[in-house]
């Protein structure tokens, strides 16, 4: 969504990735809500481009994650085709 401000311009994404769950299924979440960051990265990249981001605009990505701060890698199905997201 681009906002307009008086003579500000905010760009502004939403989001809510999928959650962690224990047992059988803890590694297909944790690698869903990996592919889900690519998903949302290229969405990204691509609206910026669309609605003519320029630099300096305000650029906001809130939401819930679901994310463990004191876990900072995520394991993909698509890690290798995206090297910032290498470890």
């Amino acid at each position: 969504m681009k906002i307009q401000v008086k003579d500000e311009v905010i760009h502004l994404f939403s989001t809510h990735t999928q959650a962690s769950y224990v047992g059988d299924q803890q590694r297909f979440s944790v690698m869903t809500r990996g592919d889900q960051f690519i998903v949302l990265r290229e969405f990204i990249q691509q609206s910026l481009k669309k609605y003519h981001y320029k630099p300096g605009e305000v650029c906001l990505l809130l939401g819930d994650f679901n994310v463990d701060a004191r876990s900072p890698f995520i394991e993909t199905k698509k890690i290798d085709k995206h090297s910032c997201f290498k470890v």
